[in-house]
């Protein structure tokens, strides 16, 4: 047998050759994997980025001493060791504060891409180091800032990017007129998909304090810039959210299927906002706001504390809404929010529960505490009974002398309205508990278990077209003034059980509210 030891030495020798070229290959890399840190105070190394815009360079095209397309930051390179581009498992970047235990401040902003790797296994996650528990004012240690205030005037800006978290961090708008703090958008222009599964927790997102309604000067700024280009699964938990024109602005570009999904605000305190602290004015699915603390909001008369345009099956639970700088034009406002007709929605229409919403004293400007307005939208058959809008269990208190509604639906369609407890303080005759203008043919509408006082003396309950309304019963209800109910067709309802049921001309929907001292006018 022949053996060619000249051939298996040269392919031994080219196999060696490749993999020393493949090791020494700038791009050749396994990934980040594990934890390192961000510490401007130390020396830059294999496991220390001197600032964020080193680790994100790293992350995204496996350099350390030129920030390439897609890592475009107001820091310079630090040189360390790369161990990008992508990751092969979760990687955590612990931030340091100061030696001395006091806040260090990072100058840059930051844009993060796709990620070679992420996954919900391989996660990337922006921490805070050194801090006791969650709490909220531990985030006040490590400090992210950019005063840039012309192009790139955002902190941190997610573009087509997944699986990322900052925690325990604030993330601050340095300028008095500058950009957003937050901006999440899927922009790129070979993407095809907005970012998924980013999280912002227990921070503190501190906007402009600039008095402006311009959207690109909110705290957090979703926009999704093309169709397919949506983003999904954003969730901002526990965070401090203070100042800007809007606390959340949210745009989706064309319809309700291509539209920005399952948007979380969760249990943050939103303060000093100066426009609409949550401003959705084209298309949303599945946004929730759930348990946040919204205090000295709307620096100018007539705004609103939410404004949502569009928005399938919205879940807006268990906020607090008491701290008002002026009286609002509405505490909640749903323009066209259902749970049909739309492509993503499966299972419910919209949920507005459990709020606590007090209306301040105002004189010139009427607010109202909730109003679903679904006007002529492609007509009552298109919403479906099984996916009904319910309000439900809110707290609702009236003060000041203009005239005020407690809750306000509009052509609104298989809407319950129950358990909801309001009560006026004011001084306006023209307010109401509930107002409500019907669909003519016949849309139900039920109301029950509300509790309903009114002590400004106008109606508890005022309504245009009863025929839109299939039940109220077992309502308490109580009013300072002589009537109880009016109807534009049929006129007023004096006190008096006997006397509502005429009002209704023998539809059911009072037949068992409370009667005798409750229904007796003071």
């Amino acid at each position: 047998m022949t053996h060619n030891y000249k051939t298996k030495i040269a392919v031994t020798t080219m196999v060696v050759t490749l993999l020393c070229l493949l090791s020494s290959f700038s791009g050749y890399s396994s990934g980040l994997s594990g934890t390192y840190t961000i510490n401007a105070g130390a020396s830059a190394s294999s496991t220390n980025y001197k600032n964020f815009s080193s680790a994100i360079s790293d992350l995204l095209n496996g350099s350390r001493s030129t920030a390439t397309t897609g890592c475009v930051t107001g820091a310079g390179m630090d040189g360390g060791t790369a161990n990008g581009p992508g990751v092969s498992g979760p990687v955590t970047f612990l931030v340091q504060n100061s030696t001395t235990g006091t806040a260090l401040t990072y100058a840059e902003y930051v844009e993060i891409s796709k990620i070679i790797g992420a996954s919900a296994t391989n996660t990337i996650t922006f921490q805070g180091a050194g801090l006791n528990g969650s709490s909220v004012t531990d985030s006040s240690m490590v400090v992210l800032t950019n005063s840039n205030s012309s192009s790139n005037s955002y902190v941190v800006y997610l573009d087509y990017a997944s699986y990322v978290t900052f925690k325990n961090i604030t993330i601050k708008q340095a300028g008095t007129s500058a950009g957003d703090v937050v901006q999440v958008n899927g922009s790129g222009s070979s993407t095809s998909y907005g970012c998924t599964n980013d999280n912002f927790l227990h921070c503190q997102l501190i906007g402009a304090s600039s008095a402006t309604t311009t959207a690109t000067q909110s705290v957090i700024y979703l926009y999704e810039s093309g169709i397919s280009k949506i983003d999904t699964n954003i969730v901002f938990r526990n965070n401090l959210i203070q100042y800007g024109s809007s606390a959340l602005y949210l745009y989706s570009w064309s319809s309700l299927s291509n539209s920005e999904s399952n948007i979380q605000l969760d249990s943050n305190q939103i303060k000093n906002t100066y426009y609409y602290p949550i401003y959705v004015p084209n298309y949303a699915d599945r946004l929730k706001i759930t348990n946040n603390i919204f205090t000295s909001i709307c620096s100018s008369a007539g705004y609103y504390g939410m404004y949502l345009y569009y928005c399938s099956s919205p879940y807006i639970v268990g906020n607090t809404m008491q701290s008002w700088t002026t009286a609002p034009a509405s505490a909640i406002y749903m323009y066209y929010c259902s749970g049909t007709n739309v492509p993503n929605s499966t299972t419910a229409g919209a949920r507005v529960m459990k709020n606590n919403i007090y209306l301040p004293s105002g004189t010139n400007t009427q607010s109202v505490g909730v109003i679903t307005n679904e006007y002529s939208y492609n007509g009552p058959n298109s919403y479906n009974a099984n996916q009904p809008t319910i309000i439900s269990n809110n707290m609702i208190t009236v003060g000041g002398s203009a005239a005020t509604y407690g809750i306000y639906s509009y052509w609104s369609t298989y809407t319950y309205i129950m358990d909801n407890s309001i009560s006026f303080t004011n001084t306006s005759t023209s307010s109401y508990g509930i107002y409500t203008y019907t669909y003519p043919i016949g849309t139900p509408m039920e109301y029950y278990y509300d509790n309903i006082v009114n002590m400004a003396g106008g109606e508890v309950f005022y309504t245009q077209y009863s025929t839109g309304i299939a039940t109220m019963d077992y309502n308490d209800l109580k009013t300072s003034g002589s009537n109880f109910a009016y109807n534009s067709s049929y006129g007023t309802a004096a006190s008096g059980k006997r006397n509502l049921q005429c009002f209704n001309n023998g539809y059911e929907w009072l037949a068992n509210n409370a009667d005798g001292e409750i229904l007796t006018a003071d």
